[in-house]
């Protein structure tokens, strides 16, 4: 997957990786009431190519998997948004499942879902830590 990314980005550049993330990250409903919001956005991830292909590089040449296994017994909340694109859902079910003690979330919105929607109920990070 992060092969896959860093190859796209060598070979297109970040505009096409910028625009493919605000799609995955916003709902179409968003990416349409604030266009303005979404140019954002995909302007400041356009313009980290360095940065980008190296954290990719870094999560491509990384297996945390023995490491949240020390987490031990004690809750971990892993927050995924409800409508990440279907070819990102078995790898967030992944993910929280490798936790000992999950406490998964899912936000109503894309990943981004606390500049899509501030106002909403609150975020499950601020319910998980008065907890």
């Amino acid at each position: 997957m992060w092969q896959q990314r860093i190859a796209g980005i060598r070979a297109n550049g970040m505009a096409a990786i910028a625009e493919a993330d605000a799609v995955a990250m916003v709902t179409e409903g968003f990416r349409h009431a604030a266009p303005d919001v979404v140019a954002t956005f995909t302007a400041m991830v356009a313009g980290c190519l360095r940065r980008v292909r190296r954290m990719c590089r870094g999560l491509r040449d990384t297996d945390l998997r023995e490491d949240v296994r020390k987490i031990g017994p004690r809750p971990t909340l892993v927050i995924t948004g409800a409508r990440i694109p279907p070819r990102l859902q078995p790898k967030a079910r992944s993910s929280a499942s490798g936790f000992p003690a999950p406490v998964a979330s899912s936000s109503r919105r894309h990943n981004l879902s606390n500049v899509e929607a501030p106002t909403d109920s609150p975020p499950a990070s601020s319910i998980f830590l008065a907890t």
